[in-house]
């Protein structure tokens, strides 16, 4: 786990590790206290019934929280606990991957970074597909990484080793969602303009084969269903009538940006065009994580000129990941400098500004105290008897219809 010229963990892997920690409690707290939302009330039914796959989505995070459930019971926590756990794993993997390129500063400062982004933090706490896409996403990237750019040097068995885990870590990243294809086109152009001798591995097709293999249930499910899954994705992205949209276009940049904090997004997107400069030039390091940022990143953000993925901002999330790898090589070399002290101040106001809203957020989602402070209404002044005009509360899609889930357990629907 560890890097070969320390056999204990250092001081600094220990902080990240407690910090990892400190999150996932955090996370945990919001996973128990706040309602299903939408999406999450429109993903619990392929929770509860288990199939090789389904219409929407591929079916590995539907499996873990079945099993989830199974464990801790039908709560809010009990579906959400695979993604807290999955995204703490992926938060610790990014670790690993900047402390091997770079040191272990720089991935501490890339931990604190990634859960002060509000997509992550919220993808590694409520339930989507993502948690799991993220985590086996990255989990590749660490034995791409290790095949690609060895410290040492590696035997047949240790390399077929790597090629097997790779293959597997990407089956699952299939199983996840079907962004895998954009891994695949990632590593397939880096191998490409860098190192083409790969493509006369044998592991490297092996590789391939079990992730294909990996992806059987969802082949088998299409295949039973007339494809009906793999039509419906296409269908987001061509349509009959075809036409340019360039507010869908502007407003996936907005969404991302708001996603991701404006102040985080603005720093990536940064990153983004210096990995590919760096990489062109002279660092292969900076050119494999422009490769693994590039198709999903860019694929998401240029068909919303045709296609409307309507508020799906985060679609592109597998892409920005890797790239807080080299921001926070970025924030650690600063650290060093004079700019410290607006460094700290810029990390501290992130965290109060994200978790506060959160936390916010749940206390309304539980109390509802904030209804309290609206302003009243004219007719409500001159007779409280009259209906009140409806405010609109954005926490409304995490409150809980517990009053039909006690009539259902009452009646054994």
């Amino acid at each position: 786990m560890f890097s070969s010229n320390s056999q204990k963990p250092s001081l600094v892997a220990k902080m990240t590790l407690v910090l990892i920690l400190m999150f996932m409690a955090v996370r945990l707290i919001f996973a128990k206290y706040t309602g299903l939302g939408m999406g999450e009330a429109y993903y619990f039914r392929g929770a509860y019934e288990i199939a090789l796959s389904y219409f929407d989505q591929p079916p590995l995070f539907f499996w873990l929280s079945n099993l989830s459930m199974k464990i801790f019971g039908l709560t809010s926590l009990g579906i959400r606990i695979p993604d807290v756990l999955l995204f703490s794993g992926t938060t610790w993997i990014l670790f690993l991957i900047s402390r091997y390129f770079f040191d272990e500063y720089s991935g501490l400062f890339t931990v604190i970074l990634f859960n002060l982004s509000a997509l992550y933090v919220i993808d590694g706490t409520w339930y989507q597909p993502d948690a799991p896409l993220l985590f086996f996403w990255a989990l590749s990237l660490y034995f791409a990484m290790k095949l690609i750019f060895p410290k040492q040097h590696l035997n047949k068995k240790s390399e077929l080793y790597l090629w097997i885990l790779l293959g597997l870590s990407m089956g699952m990243t299939g199983l996840s969602k079907y962004h895998v294809v954009f891994f695949i086109a990632g590593i397939g152009l880096f191998i490409l303009t860098k190192h083409r001798h790969f493509f006369t591995r044998s592991g490297l097709y092996l590789s391939f084969v079990i992730c294909i293999i990996c992806f059987l249930p969802i082949i088998i499910w299409n295949y039973q269903n007339q494809w009906v899954s793999f039509i419906f994705q296409g269908s987001r992205e061509f349509s009959d009538n075809f036409q340019l949209h360039f507010d869908w276009f502007f407003r996936s940049f907005v969404g991302q940006a708001l996603w991701l904090l404006p102040w985080i997004w603005i720093p990536i997107v940064y990153e983004f065009i210096r990995c590919f400069k760096l990489g062109l030039r002279t660092d292969s390091r900076y050119w494999f994580f422009f490769c693994m940022a590039l198709f999903p990143i860019v694929f998401f953000t240029i068909s919303t000129l045709w296609a409307d993925y309507s508020y799906h901002f985060h679609w592109q999330s597998v892409g920005y990941m890797i790239l807080f790898v080299p921001f926070g090589a970025t924030i650690a070399r600063l650290w060093g400098t004079n700019k410290k002290r607006l460094i700290k101040s810029w990390l501290i106001f992130s965290g109060v500004f994200l978790y506060g809203i959160m936390t916010l957020a749940a206390i309304q989602m539980q109390t509802g105290f904030l209804r309290a402070y609206e302003p009243k209404q004219p007719n409500e002044l001159i007779n409280p008897n009259l209906p009140k005009k409806q405010v609109i509360d954005p926490t409304m899609d995490g409150y809980d219809y517990t009053d039909l889930y006690n009539y259902f357990k009452q009646n054994n629907l």
